[in-house]
């Protein structure tokens, strides 16, 4: 029983993880695009792109008129495509405000991640030990769930806000920036269930404590 729930428990760990990973991904990303581009600028003498950001796009229909043509370079064929993802260079007058913004976002999301793994090993360990209905298990999955929460709506504004910056200086024929992507619901959606387990864990705690003073 305790190794099928140990392995549950492995999944979900490694699942959070890479849930925190890809929210802070692009905004370090773009971080270290900065350092190198600065680098290349020092040693070249060249321009190049301080930052980027990653949108995506949505054809308003799939027809020639707004396909673009790309080039396998294994057997150079040239095929008709549809384009759903681009990166699109930072502007000067929003880089430095942008990534102030993604640092502080991404620290942000660090500390809350760190803190729901911490909470998470936690909760596992107690329950290893057989105590389930406590009110620390219940304080864990609270602090777990609003953590996520938390995540999801960080990373949620800074793409947000990402892509509307780019409809502000990028349209491209045939095509409409689509918000989709930058709406983290997996991870809101776990972190809501995590505080609907949580108040499931407070009222069985409740009832145990209600019989107890009953017996």
């Amino acid at each position: 029983m305790k190794t099928k729930l140990n392995i549950f428990c492995l999944l979900i760990f490694a699942v959070i993880i890479v849930d925190i990973l890809m929210a802070t991904d692009l905004m370090f990303s773009g971080m270290v695009s900065g350092y190198k581009s600065a680098k290349h600028i020092q040693e070249t003498n060249t321009e190049s792109v301080d930052g980027y950001r990653v949108v995506s796009l949505i054809p308003n229909e799939i027809t020639w008129r707004n396909a673009i043509t790309i080039t396998d370079s294994a057997t150079n064929k040239s095929y008709k495509a549809w384009p759903t993802q681009i990166n699109l260079p930072i502007e000067d007058s929003s880089g430095t405000a942008g990534s102030i913004l993604s640092v502080i976002i991404g620290i942000a999301i660090m500390v809350a991640g760190i803190i729901t793994l911490v909470s998470f090993i936690r909760f596992v360990l107690n329950i290893n030990r057989n105590n389930i209905f406590t009110r620390k298990n219940t304080k864990y999955l609270k602090r777990i769930g609003w953590c996520m929460v938390i995540i999801g709506l960080l990373a949620t504004i800074k793409y947000c806000n990402d892509v509307y910056a780019a409809t502000q200086t990028f349209s491209l024929t045939g095509y409409t920036i689509g918000y989709s992507d930058a709406v983290y619901t997996g991870t809101i959606l776990f972190g809501l269930f995590s505080l609907v387990m949580a108040e499931s864990f407070s009222i069985g705690l409740k009832m145990k404590e209600e019989q107890e003073l009953t017996i």
